[in-house]
């Protein structure tokens, strides 16, 4: 049986987040840590534990009957290797956005978050 060997989740991100950039969208990585200065001060990093690592936003056209502007809507893609699974404040943190409506979910591979920003579930939406 061979393996495949998987491409690292920073592989990953950096395909989504230059797809996203290619298809009028925009991601930027958010890196959640605490590192200490060398005088010993702590600084944190990041939205918070449990952000998703890509924050931005996907670019939408309204409808005619909408006025017919864009807005951008707040999108976070977490990027995992395949199979894997967020942790429980992860997967707390994109039903937040979701229920906000934004677009938010778990990413594998660039397809993934691409049917993110593609399909979706509003009224009207022509992605």
């Amino acid at each position: 049986m061979s393996k495949e060997k998987l491409a690292p989740e920073t592989a990953i991100q950096k395909e989504i987040m230059l797809d996203m950039s290619k298809n009028g969208n925009r991601g930027f990585r958010n890196n959640v840590g605490l590192f200490v200065t060398k005088d010993g001060r702590r600084i944190k990093t990041g939205l918070g534990n449990g952000t998703s690592d890509i924050i931005g936003f996907t670019s939408v056209e309204i409808t005619q009957d909408m006025v017919g502007k864009r807005v951008a809507i707040f999108t976070a893609v977490e990027v995992k290797r395949e199979k894997k699974k967020g942790s429980e404040l992860q997967e707390a943190f994109i039903s937040f956005v979701r229920s906000m409506g934004g677009i938010a979910g778990l990413a594998w591979t660039v397809e993934m978050s691409r049917d993110l920003t593609t399909k979706i579930n509003l009224p009207n939406f022509k992605g």
